[in-house]
């Protein structure tokens, strides 16, 4: 084991918990994952049981600090290939994430790449 303290994670909308994998290789420890799908819940379960779950972003408060956040929010209210609606949009959940960004102050966050994302509603 290293003699350094190691680095500690969450996700939100961590679907089958790919950067929680990699972080783990990387001896990064995944402190709490925010999905809400079944079967991803039943991956997530299996390969991270030490890993709190909250199915509920609306939800998800008081989380323990971590040093690392990655989100792959969900992308249709921006995506080109859908119908942009942003903030219309029932899967918008940009303003949960940064709650909960906001609420735990991590050192580094992780974004999903979605393309139409700085772009809707005139950036």
């Amino acid at each position: 084991m290293n003699d350094y303290a190691p680095y500690t994670m969450g996700t939100g909308f961590s679907g089958i918990g790919v950067p929680d994998l990699a972080a783990h290789l990387l001896g990064i420890e995944t402190l709490w994952q925010i999905e809400r799908d079944p079967y991803c819940l039943k991956v997530l379960e299996r390969h991270f049981p030490d890993a709190t779950r909250y199915t509920d972003i609306f939800e998800a408060h008081d989380l323990p600090p971590t040093d690392i956040q990655v989100y792959g929010f969900p992308c249709q209210p921006f995506s080109l290939a859908g119908r942009r609606q942003g903030v219309k949009d029932e899967r918008y959940l940009v303003p949960e994430m940064l709650r909960v960004i906001d609420e735990t102050r991590p050192r580094v966050v992780v974004l999903e790449n979605v393309p139409g994302f700085p772009t809707i509603a005139d950036g």
